[in-house]
């Protein structure tokens, strides 16, 4: 069973990351040169901050249990809907909940993060070979925040896992290799990752890393494995424009693009419906019935006096999806009573409506992620906790 409560996994991976070929599961696998090593640990050298600063979301069981038939039945225009849906509501934002489908109940995590800056067409086909140093400006492009998105997904390593490990070291001869680290990892990295521009309202973006014929079959079975749960599922015609087109997939940072790794393929096991899942839960608290519930003792919007010594604040704050659907609750506000400004704070990312005298929406338009308040009176950061209404009062 899992040996972590919801919410650890975050301060674990990046704990981690502190020295990411030693204590992150599922590096093991691969062929990575002591060079691209030495050059990875200097890029990525901040990556323990970006994790630990992300935008928190402990998605409870009861959603979980709420999304499971509609992720595991398939839908693919359902799936259309969602995917259009599930913008991202931070620019460095933590998806952490039970894996809905391991026997150990262990926890998994998605960190998803605005990309500034993509690879060119140029920059893929240079990239075939070995290039630790500086990127040439040729190979790459900057781009604006909320653009792009990467997507990594990080997992509690229980007894499953280990089990796993054993057999395909018993498979390769390597189960009594003594170089082997005597470290064993708490937590691990899925060997895929995700970028997208599915949401710039600048159309397409990117351009990805896909040369042959036998790179597209391979890339199509992939996402099929990942967004409809069947490595040979078949993309509606829309379906395929908006992901084989719109999202790009590959190994990590963290693993060496060489042949010996090239040949390896993504788990049936860790990769059915990863997409679906995480694309369900980000459409979810996109749509208009979820209610944030301020903490009790916290004024929402309350203004702070001048006078007042500047502090900072963590809040945990509760996402609400209430029983009923369109059953739309307004939160009571607390009143502002001073006028003299509020501390920083981010605001999420959020979908707004203009409405007519009926309530029918008949203009939307998306407010980006953004940071708001006076950071000279102290800064409020949040976590969340997305959880289901339990009664109907």
């Amino acid at each position: 069973m899992s040996n972590m409560e919801l919410g650890d996994l975050q301060r674990e991976v990046s704990a981690a990351w502190q020295k990411p070929y030693v204590r992150l599961h599922g590096l093991e696998q691969f062929e990575i040169s002591k060079q691209y090593k030495v050059a990875m640990k200097k890029i990525t050298h901040d990556q323990p901050r970006k994790i630990a600063n992300a935008v928190k979301y402990e998605i409870t069981d009861e959603i979980i249990d709420f999304l499971r038939p509609s992720v595991e039945r398939g839908n693919q225009r359902a799936l259309e809907t969602a995917l259009f849906n599930a913008k991202p509501r931070h620019y460095n934002m933590w998806l952490e909940f039970r894996d809905p489908y391991s026997s150990q109940n262990g926890l998994v995590a998605w960190h998803i993060t605005t990309m500034l800056s993509v690879m060119t067409e140029h920059g893929w086909s240079g990239s075939r070979q070995p290039y630790l140093g500086k990127l040439p400006r040729q190979w790459s492009k900057k781009v604006d925040p909320g653009d792009c998105f990467s997507f990594e997904r990080y997992y509690e390593v229980t007894p499953d896992h280990t089990q796993i490990d054993k057999q395909r070291r018993r498979d390769d001869g390597s189960l009594t290799d003594k170089s082997r680290s005597k470290v064993r990892p708490l937590v691990g990295m899925d060997s895929n990752s995700l970028t997208t521009d599915i949401w710039s309202e600048k159309g397409p973006i990117m351009s990805w890393d896909v040369h042959n014929e036998r790179q597209i079959a391979s890339d199509i079975e992939a996402k099929a494995l990942m967004f409809l749960g069947d490595r040979q599922g078949v993309f509606a015609p829309d379906l395929q424009i908006a992901i084989l087109d719109r999202w790009g997939q590959g190994w990590n940072n963290l693993i060496e693009d060489n042949p010996i790794n090239l040949r390896q393929m993504v788990s049936e096991v860790d990769y059915k419906n990863k997409m679906a899942w995480v694309i369900a839960i980000l459409s979810l608290m996109n749509y208009d019935y979820f209610v944030e519930e301020p903490q009790v003792g916290q004024l929402q919007g309350a203004k702070v006096k001048r006078n007042m010594t500047p502090h900072d604040s963590h809040l945990r704050v509760k996402l609400t999806l209430p029983k009923t659907k369109g059953r739309v609750i307004v939160p009571k506000q607390v009143q502002r009573s001073e006028s003299y400004g509020v501390r920083q704070h981010e605001v999420a990312g959020h979908y707004c409506h203009k409405r007519d005298e009926h309530n029918n929406i008949i203009k939307s338009w998306y407010r980006r992620p953004h940071t708001r308040g006076d950071a000279r009176l102290g800064v409020i950061t949040k976590d969340y906790v997305v959880e289901k209404e339990t009664s109907d009062d």
